[in-house]
């Protein structure tokens, strides 16, 4: 879940932006899994922005986006 700040949530745990897409790489079957990310209310458009673009800086790029409102 993407929280504001650069303050990200994996799997029930926060952590800041800069770990997500190594603690993410530790957790993927492959390079190209699906990686669902879910924005909070309190995240602005920027704090989504700041996530995709730090992903995909390191190669993870499928990737869906889902509102505060959506359930997976």
């Amino acid at each position: 879940e993407i929280k504001s700040g650069n303050i990200v949530s994996l799997n029930g745990s926060e952590i800041p932006l800069d770990q997500l897409s190594n603690n993410l790489s530790k957790l993927m079957p492959s390079p190209n899994a699906l990686i669902i990310l879910r924005s909070s209310a309190e995240a602005s458009t920027q704090d989504l922005l700041n996530v995709l673009l730090n992903l995909k800086s390191e190669k993870i790029t499928n990737i869906s986006v889902l509102g505060p409102d959506n359930e997976f």
